[in-house]
């Protein structure tokens, strides 16, 4: 975000792209709602908040197991843990 904010009219442009490649749903719960969710350049792109809703219902979804009724929708790969190819 400072090098965003380091000049907010040209670097605004690529929040959104930043944004999306951020697996911000490995973020703990506070930080995603306290830091990330209340930053006002986010709040204020929408492809920035449906980025940071996601994480958000995905986090909502590990504590509350959807029911059996409910459509089962398949995470992202922005919410799921990057693979490890190392050794």
């Amino acid at each position: 975000m400072s090098w965003i904010k380091s000049n907010v009219d040209d670097n605004s442009q690529y929040l959104p792209m930043l944004v999306s490649q951020l697996r911000l749903a490995q973020l703990p719960s506070v930080c995603l709602r306290g830091m990330v969710s209340s930053e006002e350049l986010i709040r204020q792109d929408t492809a920035c908040r449906d980025c940071v809703d996601e994480a958000k219902d995905y986090k909502m979804s590990l504590v509350q197991p959807m029911s059996q009724t409910a459509l089962h929708v398949a995470p992202s790969d922005r919410v799921l843990p990057r693979r490890s190819y190392a050794g």
